[in-house]
């Protein structure tokens, strides 16, 4: 009989990746996360500190806050979405242009 060697390493990875304890491929968050779920006391606005649980997102509420009352309603949070990348992380700053090179007359 030709028996080969076992990778215990290579089983117990196996056995982990199976039975859903690694996962395979992380889960993506969705950004911005819904309304429902940074509105933590469902009073229909997300507050100053509500908004601090959102990457990003303290640092848009002077912005984004249209009315001027301090606080995010749902259509006032819906304009995060163009101010967020196509993957998660936050807002980006706007890009940053170089200045045009300058001619230089020798």
């Amino acid at each position: 009989m030709n028996a080969k060697p076992i990778s215990i390493p290579g089983v117990l990875l196996a056995v982990a990746v199976g039975s859903g304890v690694l996962p395979v491929q992380a889960r993506e968050e969705a950004y911005p996360p819904a309304f429902s779920q940074v509105d933590q006391n469902q009073d229909g606005y997300i507050s100053a500190n509500e908004s601090k649980a959102v990457p990003g997102l303290s640092e848009y509420l002077i912005t984004l806050d249209q009315n001027g009352d301090g606080k995010l309603s749902p259509k006032e949070y819906e304009d995060l979405k163009t101010l967020a990348p196509k993957e998660g992380g936050g807002p980006s700053p706007a890009p940053i242009t170089p200045p045009a090179p300058v001619p230089m007359n020798l």
